[in-house]
């Protein structure tokens, strides 16, 4: 390989293109949302934004229940904590996922356990997972991969007939729906992002989905000191983890836009799935059109005809101003820890995680910048970037 293409000074894009969605909501509704923090008492104002956006994503999922927290981060830590069997040590997870996930369950005193995912979907593989399960086993975390959606079907079934809880990460499919029904409403509780990188844009902030009554009302009350939602009384747990009324302003006014979100999403997709089939060594993760993808994200796939190792092709990216990402590289297992876990072998995983790239896409993408992008990879597939 010629290491000379890793040295050029001149940039292929003048400005960066990268991975995130970034949707911008119409101001007009942004500002339509934010009068009624003005039209009531100050409380009474918060409390119907934040009332209607639960309500309005309740609906949108299938669900009975929503609770909004401040952050995707604490909707994950305070469901895996109200949830998990107690005097049980450990959870199971995916390692070809989210960098921080591990860091996340051992900080609510669980131990990760990772288990293998399948070839094509990416996602947790239902037999690997069936295998780990034991007597020490608290809680199971799916995750829903970045493109296309987990066997969530076959994943509730193990959890039900080892009575222990299921609970789906589901950041990266907000729109899509499994055989089994709609993201949201499928597990014991699903948890989901508004952060400005997500389908629906908050700013920040999180959310989770159930149909669990009791479980809805001990999520409302830890996410509020511990009152409970009728004002009788408090629980002895609680923090501060309240949406910011403001980003659920922002989440309430890119809900209206989702449509043109995916249309867009959808153009920029079609571009890469077109330009993609001509050019050897690099492949498009293509969605199944039957879980109605959002096309929010894009991932390609680096076989042996392409010139250069995934990590070489990363370092020519992004020396050029194109963004991308490795995806989900290292997993999980292979990552540093300094708390207790449970080891693995999972040869699937370790050669999944070196072949595939997160491409740029989202709302502040255009086609003209994936046809250039296209142009740029033919290049490289033909050795003539010096």
């Amino acid at each position: 390989m010629n290491f000379n293409i890793l040295k050029s000074e001149n940039k292929f894009f003048d400005n960066p293109i990268g991975t995130s969605g970034l949707s911008k909501p119409e101001f007009d509704s942004f500002i339509n949302y934010s009068r009624h923090l003005y039209s009531y008492n100050k409380s009474y104002g918060e409390e119907y934004i934040i009332e209607l956006l639960e309500n309005k994503l309740s609906e949108f999922h299938e669900t009975k229940y929503c609770i909004s927290m401040c952050s995707g981060f604490w909707a994950i830590a305070l469901t895996i904590d109200s949830l998990k069997i107690r005097n049980r040590s450990d959870i199971i997870l995916p390692s070809l996922t989210y960098r921080r996930l591990a860091d996340l369950v051992s900080w609510c005193n669980l131990k990760p356990r990772f288990c293998e995912v399948d070839k094509i979907s990416l996602s947790i593989n239902p037999s690997s997972l069936d295998k780990l399960i034991d007597d020490n086993t608290s809680l199971i975390l799916g995750v829903h991969p970045i493109i296309n959606t987990c066997d969530t079907k076959s994943l509730k079934k193990i959890a039900d007939i080892n009575k222990i809880p299921l609970i789906m990460d589901s950041v990266e499919s907000v729109f899509e729906k499994t055989f089994d029904g709609r993201v949201g409403s499928q597990a014991k509780a699903e948890v989901f992002s508004l952060h400005a990188s997500k389908l629906i844009n908050g700013g920040e902030g999180g959310y989770i989905t159930t149909s669990d009554k009791s479980l809805y009302d001990h999520l409302v009350s830890l996410r509020n000191y511990g009152f409970l939602k009728n004002g009788m009384g408090y629980n002895t747990d609680g923090m501060n983890a309240k949406i910011n009324v403001i980003h659920a302003c922002m989440a309430l006014a890119n809900l209206e836009n989702l449509d043109k979100f995916i249309k867009h999403n959808k153009k920029i997709y079609e571009v890469y799935k077109k330009r993609l089939k001509d050019i050897k060594g690099i492949s498009l993760l293509e969605f199944e059109e039957g879980t109605r993808p959002s096309y929010k994200n894009v991932v390609v796939e680096i076989n042996n005809y392409w010139p250069l190792t995934r990590d070489e092709t990363i370092i020519l990216f992004n020396k050029n101003n194109i963004l991308a990402r490795k995806y989900y590289s290292p997993p999980l297992h292979k990552k540093e820890m300094n708390y207790p876990y449970n080891p693995a072998n999972l040869p699937i995983t370790e050669s999944l995680s070196k072949k595939f790239i997160l491409m740029p896409s989202g709302f502040q993408i255009r086609e003209n910048d994936i046809h250039r992008l296209c142009d740029f990879l033919i290049l490289i597939s033909k050795n003539k970037i010096k």
